[in-house]
């Protein structure tokens, strides 16, 4: 099963060209695998406005689960460092592969 996660993501438009042709908030879909958003509340470089829009456009649509983590104080590239913010990722990824990616 595969799954997506991402952090710190930008969801915006890239090199000019519209949000409808780059944003991946355009592009949300029923089919969508399992999602990991993972953002910081103080990220000065994507903000976490953008993330929310993201996850809550894609719970409208996706069948697969659907799960965001805000970390308080945490800014952009904050998994440069091992810490324990980072284990939800393998804690995510192993929950997938145990369920298959069904269910909420």
């Amino acid at each position: 099963m595969a799954a997506a996660v991402c952090l710190y993501g930008y969801f915006g438009a890239y090199y000019g060209m519209s949000e409808a042709e780059t944003s991946p908030t355009a592009r949300v879909h029923a089919g969508a695998p399992p999602f990991l958003v993972v953002h910081g509340d103080h990220d000065t470089l994507v903000p976490a406005a953008d993330a929310r829009r993201f996850v809550s456009a894609l719970r409208q649509v996706s069948a697969a689960p659907v799960c965001h983590a805000e970390l308080p104080g945490a800014q952009h590239s904050f998994d440069v460092l091992r810490s324990v913010r980072f284990d939800a990722v393998e804690v995510f990824a192993a929950r997938v592969a145990e369920t298959g990616g069904g269910g909420r």
